[in-house]
């Protein structure tokens, strides 16, 4: 069964392309020859339409079996059945209606019904090509459908409105003696244009190489269909005479024009088909066979082995190893058996090697984690270090007077000693509070007001043990609670340098201040007050020392934060930092 099939369509013809075309050729040249060998008057001579209808129809039962896109194969069969119905028509109107009759002159009308809904059709399967059979055609071009029909309407009508044709008065002699109205040349145009268009939207959906080389053949078949449809329009319903004799009609060369065109787009494989499946079946390099109900072999591809006669014939789906170099799977079929052979020798040696190569990947894997592991602990160390000497230069100011004063403790005694150990005290705080926040910067660019908070206090616990009264509170201006507006963020930067201006402060009063009140301004911008006053030991030069240090701190800082000084009497200076214009980042867990 199976074996007579495909026999039976590769003997038809309709598996192969180039035979198709040839079967088409055939039977549009001998329609030409009947109609031209043909006495004029004799009924035979209507046998030329019969041989063009059995072209197309022998087309439309190809495309059937060939086209495997659902949607342009309907598509297609329908360009057939249009073509037929106009073949259909001119049979009837001429041997069948009375000559010059309303009825001859009604089917003369239908002619245009399946001119005007070809090309339609032609559009929708040019627009579906290289789109996947499930996608339906786009509304705007089913919009097509409604300029179509009301063209079909005016063609019918036309004995209404005479807009298409315009005949003498009682239509007397009408099928010679007529003008061609506005309506026609509508219709012509829409004849002409839409297969123009099929044919661009046809070209460029052409990406493959191969295609690109022939696109030239379907161009010329329009063209040639095109000028050839212009030669023999005649000027009334009746064809152009070459000698005498109508070789062909324009309905004719309609009808080969779009077999031609579509055919031709099936052959530069724009549209998907079946096309030689045989041929690539035997000459595919997969070892295959195809073997009827008795065990024979129908079809081999090139390099397939006999399957032995122990797995011939075995029912259901199955694999098996033979020789230990072959694997053989099968299934059963409509009609038979496919067989396919798998040689295995390559798999296994690729296999050994495989397991080979993973033995090896497996050692250089370990290797390469534990470079992996030694690079990440070196990437860390000299992050670290970069760090560290990042910090050790930002406080070396403080780290060199640390030396100094512990160099100098060596030779104090006393209320001396017990000063410089207070002040050393106070750097210690500092080096150790401003290393902690660039450490914590490290980890993240944005610092809790609680670090710079706990930072001050610390420092001002140390300063008390020289005598130095002083307190740090986080402010608001909004409606906050303590606790929310120490959990406010700001950027790094902004917190180290809050704490450097306070241990400016700190160091340069260090002796002269005899208290010290901090307030961290957080919630909005990042502000620092302080409020100073002197000891009574301390005389008014030493304080102006200090107001002068302090303004050239401003000087020097002052490309980066805005820092103001107030000196309500020669006792008391408030200073009031700002280190951002910008809203706090956001809140941090209390």
């Amino acid at each position: 069964m199976l074996y007579n099939l495909i026999k039976s369509k590769r003997e038809a013809g309709i598996l192969k392309t180039p035979k198709t075309i040839t079967v088409l050729i055939i039977l549009y040249v001998l329609g030409i020859i009947v109609r031209v060998t043909t006495p004029s008057g004799f009924p035979f001579r209507s046998a030329s339409i019969l041989v063009f209808s059995t072209a197309v129809l022998y087309w439309a039962l190809s495309i059937k079996a060939r086209i495997t896109h659902c949607r342009q194969r309907r598509l297609l069969i329908g360009i057939a059945a249009m073509i037929l119905l106009l073949h259909i028509l001119q049979l009837v109107r001429y041997y069948f209606a009375p000559d010059a009759s309303a009825a001859s002159r009604y089917l003369w009308y239908l002619y245009y019904v399946p001119m005007i809904i070809a090309p339609v059709l032609g559009i929708w399967a040019s627009v579906q090509i290289g789109k996947p059979d499930d996608e339906k055609i786009q509304k705007g071009w089913l919009a097509l459908a409604v300029p179509a029909v009301l063209l079909i309407i005016a063609a019918l009508t036309n004995d209404f409105h005479e807009k298409m044709f315009s005949f003498a008065p009682h239509f007397t002699d009408w099928d010679d003696q007529y003008t061609r109205g506005g309506v026609y040349f509508f219709i012509a145009i829409w004849c002409y244009t839409l297969p123009v268009v099929g044919l661009v939207i046809a070209l460029l959906k052409c990406s493959v190489a191969y295609s690109k080389r022939r696109t030239p053949v379907p161009v010329i078949i329009v063209v040639t269909g095109f000028v050839l449809m212009l030669v023999f329009h005649g000027s009334t319903s009746r064809g152009r005479k070459i000698f005498g004799t109508e070789i062909l009609t324009f309905q004719m060369i309609w009808n080969i024009m779009h077999v031609c065109f579509w055919e031709s787009i099936i052959m530069i494989g724009l549209i998907p088909s079946n096309n030689d499946y045989l041929s690539v079946f035997e000459n595919s390099s997969v070892r295959v066979q195809i073997l009827d109900v008795d065990g024979n072999a129908v079809v081999s591809a090139s390099g397939a082995r006999e399957v032995p006669a122990n797995i011939r014939k075995r029912t259901g789906t199955f694999s098996a190893v033979y020789n230990d170099t072959f694997k053989l799977f099968g299934k059963r079929i409509e009609g038979g058996y496919i067989y396919w052979q798998e040689d295995i020798r390559e798999l296994i040696r690729i296999n050994d090697e495989l397991e080979e190569a993973g033995k090896r990947l497996l050692e250089e894997n370990t290797l390469l984690a534990q470079e992996n592991e030694l690079r990440a602990q070196q990437a860390s160390i000299e992050t670290y270090s970069r760090l560290y000497d990042e910090i050790a230069s930002a406080v070396r100011n403080e780290s060199t007077s640390l030396k100094e004063l512990i160099g100098r403790a060596e030779r104090l005694e006393g209320d001396d000693l017990r000063e410089a150990v207070c002040n050393m005290a106070v750097l210690t705080a500092y080096i150790k509070r401003y290393a902690n926040l660039m450490l914590l910067r490290q980890n993240d660019p944005l610092i809790p007001v609680q670090d710079l908070h706990l930072a001050i206090k610390e420092s001002l616990e140390y300063a008390r043990l020289s005598g130095v009264l002083g307190d740090v509170a986080v402010i608001t201006k909004d409606d906050l609670s303590r606790i929310e507006a120490v959990s406010y963020k700001y950027a790094a930067e902004d917190i180290l340098a809050a704490y450097e201006l306070f241990e400016e402060v700190l160091e340069k009063g260090y002796g002269i201040i005899a208290a010290l009140m901090v307030w961290i301004e957080a919630g909005g911008a990042l502000g620092l007050r302080m409020e100073l006053s002197r000891r009574d030991s301390a005389d008014e030069n030493d304080w102006l020392i200090l107001e002068n240090g302090i303004r050239e701190y401003a000087i020097r800082t002052g490309d980066y934060r805005l820092l103001t000084m107030d000196i309500p009497d020669k006792g008391t200076v408030v200073i009031h930092s700002f280190f951002t214009d910008d809203k706090a980042f956001g809140k941090g867990e209390s």
